[in-house]
């Protein structure tokens, strides 16, 4: 398994922290009640916090409670729930707020340790948050949230210290009532947000992850990797609600499906100038209705960056896979190596927007492309069975968009725009154009091949099938590498999604349809290991017309 850099780097000063503050205190929860009865003879998940929020002083702690703490410093830096002891820690009324102490540069760590039947859970019944975390220093690892109407609210409003991120790991949130996550940045200056995920499961609530941005000149930074969101009404919903900033919501290897919509983005205040980057690389989002629905104002400036993607929406008229901009909106999008099915609709209109598309497939959908201003660029795109419509714009685009490279089977292509789109070395496959589309050195045949790998998730001792389907007079060698937490997606035109340095090249020239059986080694080692195939493909007939080097998508598969 490989971690983008900053969950590394997050792990390393933990590791750091941890090693050179051994002596902190460790808090054992043994208290089935929430907050029970202070002086008891157990140890509440309540006064834990309490401890490690220092509202609680240890002398009023009975023997018996006392007796659950480890350590010698004077500072609850753990509290640890064992689900052999309480499998289950049934809320009677709201937790206190998990802040720390300002004046000790430690984490609230929640360790939940495997029972029976598997991680302790937090059942926070109808009640409004399960766990209310209001510093960046808390830290959640092998919790179950079950109920409440927000498992998780997180905000640092009480304790925020620069740098730090929040992190959920292995975290499961089910059945809430409203929001599995939430993520709060409010309207105070300068306010800090910075949570980190990683294998947080998410199902049966009405939103998966919910982040409300009210701030004034503050900073939303959320990043997730193995995410899985499932049976929600939405998936990720982002609230723009704010003034300056520049805010990140990102997602690697994860996973949304078996939701109405997948990711929605609203810009609450159409006059909300702060920048919002979303970046989404390497996963599957399946929307019964729309996948991406991501709104746009005109000061503010809206970087969405999608990356080897499969992206699917619903059947009904007004699902999209994609739907992106407003009129006049600030709109920077970049697709690569996605497959989207479903229509795709994208309205952009400031000087500076730009809608790049580069070895994308659009499948069995439309395609809708409305610029009032800025410009478009497709590169070696496939359209299959998915009519494009160039909208007619307010005013004339200072640049054509452009197709390069691109094929167009049974996909007619119309431009009601004042400006005039040009298509260059593109192949037509049974598709209209328009009268005033220039089809620039058409191609007559078509070349971009397609490489898949099955399975992707083989156990050690078994196989994957490497695939490539190529048309004639271009062939192809396997490369193999190791996945990159954090590949250079801004590379153009072609992107590695594993460490060139230590990629092997598997011998072979690949022709037609061709299948390499590849073995893997029955070593325990490799479990959990993430690699990436890539083919990349040539010309072999001196076609000068064609790129001298094309990287059909590639394909990660996991070794279990």
């Amino acid at each position: 398994m490989r971690l983008p850099h900053q969950f590394l780097h997050a792990a390393l000063s933990g590791a750091a922290l941890s090693a050179g503050l051994s002596a902190q205190i460790t808090a054992a929860v043994n208290d089935a009640r929430s907050h029970g009865t202070l002086g008891d003879t157990v140890l509440s998940l309540d006064e834990a916090i309490q401890l490690a929020n220092g509202s609680l002083a240890f002398a009023a702690l009975s023997s018996q409670e006392a007796a659950q703490l480890s350590g010698v410093s004077g500072v609850v830096e753990t509290i640890r729930i064992d689900a052999a002891v309480t499998p289950t820690i049934t809320l009677e009324r709201l937790l206190s707020n998990v802040i720390g102490q300002h004046h000790a540069h430690v984490h609230v760590a929640f360790d939940g340790i495997d029972g029976p039947t598997g991680a302790p859970v937090i059942d926070a019944g109808m009640l409004p948050i399960g766990l209310p975390l209001r510093t960046n220093h808390a830290h959640v690892d092998n919790l179950v949230i079950r109920g409440g109407m927000v498992g998780i609210e997180f905000d640092s409003t009480l304790h925020y210290h620069p740098s730090e991120f929040a992190e959920l790991h292995h975290v499961h949130l089910e059945h809430q009532h409203m929001v599995g996550l939430r993520v709060l940045n409010p309207q105070t200056s300068g306010m800090q947000a910075p949570m980190m995920m990683h294998e947080v499961h998410i199902h049966e609530t009405q939103i998966g992850i919910e982040v409300v941005d009210d701030s004034q000149f503050g900073n939303v930074d959320v990043s997730g990797e193995h995410v899985e969101i499932e049976e929600c009404d939405v998936g990720i919903k982002v609230s723009i609600n704010s003034a300056g900033g520049d805010h990140l919501l990102a997602m690697h290897h994860s996973h949304i499906g078996s939701v109405g919509n997948a990711v929605v983005v609203e810009r609450v205040t159409p006059t909300s100038d702060s920048r919002w980057r979303l970046n989404f690389l390497h996963g599957s989002y399946h929307a019964d209705g729309t996948a991406f629905d991501i709104a746009t104002s005109t000061p503010g400036l809206t970087a969405v960056n999608l990356h080897h993607l499969d992206v699917r929406g619903g059947v009904a008229a007004g699902d999209f896979a994609l739907r992106a901009g407003t009129a006049g909106g600030h709109l920077a999008l970049t697709a690569t190596e996605c497959t989207f099915w479903a229509p795709a609709s994208l309205v952009a209109g400031t000087s500076s927007s730009l809608v790049r598309l580069h070895n994308d497939r659009f499948e069995a959908g439309a395609m809708s492309l409305s610029l009032t201003d800025g410009s478009a660029d497709l590169l070696w795109d496939t359209f299959q069975s998915c009519p494009i419509t160039i909208e007619a714009p307010t005013t004339s685009l200072p640049a054509p968009i452009a197709f390069t490279g691109c094929e167009l089977v049974r996909s007619d292509l119309t431009d009601s725009s004042t400006g005039r789109s040009v298509l260059n070395g593109c192949f037509l496959g049974g598709s209209v154009l328009s009268n005033n589309v220039q089809n620039l050195r058409p191609e007559l045949a078509p070349w971009i091949g397609r490489a898949t790998v099955t399975p992707t998730n083989p156990p050690a001792g078994t196989y994957v099938d490497l695939q490539v389907d190529l048309y004639p007079g271009t062939a192809a060698a396997w490369m193999l590498g190791s996945v990159l937490a954090d590949p250079i997606t801004t590379a153009i035109p072609l992107r590695f999604y594993f460490d060139l340095s230590s990629a092997i090249a598997l011998p072979g020239l690949h022709l037609l349809y061709s299948r390499v059986r590849l073995p893997i080694p029955a070593v325990n080692s490799l479990r959990g290991v993430s690699l990436y195939a890539q083919a990349v493909q040539v010309p072999t007939q001196g076609q000068t017309s064609l790129p001298p080097v094309f990287l059909p998508m590639g394909t990660i598969f996991q070794i279990d």
